[in-house]
């Protein structure tokens, strides 16, 4: 399903919105990593899946699994729900299952679409912080730039991983560090959106 779902994902943004890579080999060829960008459309998982490669496990927001089909399409390609501003431990057993078996997970730490885009980004949900600190995994941001309407160019733009070596050895990962390390994520966010847009 994912295979498929990955084909058709890139024949749709060659073909209708042009999508534009930039610095696509900045994501990992092997080994955890979390990717986190903004999120203006549901059609961002395509861009996502468009530029790598290898297969990306999505968090989604729990709304998402409500629609039986969606649902089942969803989880047959890695996707699993997450409650939003919970302590939804489920989710995050399933996320660093996911960094230690060496995989590569993206989550859009906005927790919604940006629909508006009145300002670049929304606040960020700070438990990306927790499960990359958690899982030991290496940051990588990303940026999506443009509209999906047909024939308008869209561009994804990806980061150079976060160095988070200053984190290194955290016995415990408290309200503090998760707060920081947010704050360097968005940080992040707004270097590559400003990357992208001078691309």
């Amino acid at each position: 399903m994912y295979s498929l779902l990955r084909f058709l994902g890139i024949v749709l943004t060659k073909c209708w919105f042009f999508l534009r890579k930039i610095n696509v080999e900045n994501i990992p060829a092997e080994g955890s990593a979390v990717l986190v960008g903004n999120h203006i459309h549901l059609m961002d998982v395509a861009c996502v899946i468009a530029a790598t490669h290898r297969h990306v496990y999505f968090m989604g927001k729990k709304e998402l699994f409500e629609n039986r089909f969606l649902a089942w399409v969803l989880r047959s390609i890695g996707t699993f729900p997450i409650a939003r501003g919970e302590a939804d431990i489920s989710g995050i057993r399933t996320a660093l299952r996911i960094l230690k078996d060496g995989g590569l997970l993206c989550i859009f730490p906005e927790g919604t679409r940006n629909r508006e885009r009145k300002e670049p980004l929304l606040p960020l949900q700070e438990g990306v912080a927790m499960i990359s600190l958690r899982g030991k995994a290496p940051i990588v941001p990303f940026w999506i730039e443009g509209g999906y309407a047909p024939w308008k160019r869209c561009s994804i733009l990806v980061g150079e991983k976060m160095d988070l070596s200053q984190y290194e050895g955290l016995r415990r990962v408290d309200a503090v560090t998760m707060k920081k390390l947010t704050g360097e994520i968005r940080e992040a966010l707004l270097r590559c959106r400003e990357a992208t847009l001078k691309a």
